[in-house]
């Protein structure tokens, strides 16, 4: 999972709030792990005649194996240069969006992930990735009405049904957030931080 860390779910980062939007900008990167951005595998050259479009995918590929290995700035300029050479494509504005919330870019995170969205309004992943960037932007109506439009088309995806459960029980609808973690536990049972913050929300 591209955003996480070992520690209480709820507890960490979404608490940041409480401490004004400045606070959880400056540490949501380090301290909002509980939401889950997916961030797209590298892809096989295409056999495609426009050299451009193998050009993108070989940077796409660049940008994948750094940002894995914590570059996170490199792996921008990779996801850029392919989005210049193949403006539509959609997997390279997606990582280019978990990137910048790794970078703490908030708000060219969402531009980027509703890119995708544009390009692809059919992908789940898509809308969970833009709710994930409107988290890192404090803009938590938006990441809920984001993560739900994920559900409605994919309604077995664990992470959005995570993703929702955690924001819910941020903005204080408890039972709703119960819901969707037993979701996410069901349909993915060895979801650790799902359990962890299932059972903290159940132990209040």
């Amino acid at each position: 999972r591209v955003l996480e860390e070992k520690q209480s779910p709820i507890r960490k980062g979404l608490s940041d709030i409480e401490h004004g939007q400045l606070a959880l900008q400056n540490s949501l990167v380090e301290r909002l792990g509980a939401i889950e951005a997916q961030l797209a595998p590298k892809q096989p050259l295409p056999d495609s005649p426009d050299p451009l479009k193998v050009k993108a995918v070989e940077l796409f590929g660049a940008g994948f194996d750094v940002f894995v290995a914590g570059d996170y700035e490199k792996a921008s300029r990779k996801f850029i240069a392919a989005i210049e050479l193949d403006p539509d494509y959609a997997e390279a504005h997606g990582n280019l969006g978990v990137a910048l919330m790794r970078l703490g870019q908030a708000e060219k995170a969402v531009t980027e992930c509703r890119e995708v969205v544009r390009i692809k309004p059919d992908s789940a992943e898509a809308y969970s990735n833009l709710g994930a960037a409107f988290v890192f932007q404090c803009k938590l109506a938006e990441a809920i009405t984001s993560f739900r439009a994920a559900i409605r088309i994919k309604p077995d995806y664990a992470s959005a049904h995570y993703n929702l459960g955690i924001v819910l029980a941020r903005v204080g609808n408890a039972d709703e957030a119960i819901t969707e973690l037993r979701e996410a536990l069901r349909l993915d049972p060895d979801h650790p931080d799902a359990r962890v913050a299932l059972d903290e929300l159940e132990n209040r």
